[in-house]
């Protein structure tokens, strides 16, 4: 067995146990705070993908590119230089480093963006208040033998297609009123609430 099998093996046990210990974590989380666990992959899953967002789109010699930007600053004490940060292609999240030569913060390439605020993808929620999925991937059904649809996630109970509000959620075969943890899920994923189940 070569090395590179062995290393394959270890890195194959490593993703078990971490996987094995990350389903313990969310359960006892879910279980001690009454938090789903669907939400919490969810808030685990953003933290992943920024991570390796960071870290895939930076080439392993990133240090040496460092190295040699600092080198340059250094020589370039006292000279202004262009802050413009690029948001795609290979420089992405690097900065320009140009010099500017007729004032302002950018040099003669990037001056066009001196008055453009740049938009981020990237939201971040604070603790509970983030949406659980994506807003065009809420799934509404009709429920079976009625004019109501249904939310099977969260498993809220909609008057109508016309009204799109929730007025109860469906449990044991039967449409029973919200109680207040329902009516927290309908604030969460941003549904409409019925006037009169609103205390």
């Amino acid at each position: 067995m070569d090395i590179g099998q062995q290393l394959d093996k270890i890195t194959e046990y490593a993703d078990k146990v971490i996987f094995e210990v990350f389903q313990k974590y969310i359960s006892t989380i879910s279980s001690k705070f009454d938090l789903s666990k669907t939400q919490l992959e969810n808030i685990w899953k953003d933290i992943y993908e920024t991570h390796c967002e960071q870290h895939v789109k930076q080439p392993i010699n990133e240090n040496k590119k460092e190295n040699k930007k600092e080198i340059k600053n250094e020589n370039k004490k006292g000279r202004h230089i262009c802050e413009y940060m690029f948001h795609k292609g290979t420089k992405a999240g690097e900065t320009c480093g140009s010099n500017i030569r007729k004032g302002g913060i950018y040099c003669s390439r990037h001056k066009k963006f001196e008055s453009v605020v740049f938009k981020h993808k990237i939201h971040h929620y604070p603790v509970g208040k983030r949406p659980i999925e994506d807003p065009k991937k809420i799934i509404i059904r009709k429920l079976r033998n009625t004019i109501h649809l249904w939310h099977p996630i969260t498993r809220l109970v909609f008057r109508s297609k016309e009204s799109k509000k929730v007025f109860g959620v469906h449990r044991n075969c039967e449409i029973e009123e919200l109680s207040e943890k329902d009516i927290d899920a309908c604030k969460r994923w941003g549904f409409a609430i019925e006037e009169k189940n609103i205390a």
